[in-house]
């Protein structure tokens, strides 16, 4: 397997809310997918490499 250089690209938020409120059920590895899904989105990284 080749090694490869990761670099950060670009940046976003997640949500946030009060303790028990609307993402209460959401996973803190389940939040990280659905940014890094939409900062792949926002760079169309996948396309570049």
């Amino acid at each position: 397997m080749t090694q490869r250089e990761v670099v950060i690209v670009d940046g976003m938020r997640s949500a946030f809310g009060r303790m028990g409120g609307t993402i209460r059920d959401v996973l803190p590895n389940q939040l990280a997918v659905i940014i890094i899904k939409g900062l792949m989105e926002k760079t169309m990284i996948a396309e570049r490499s």
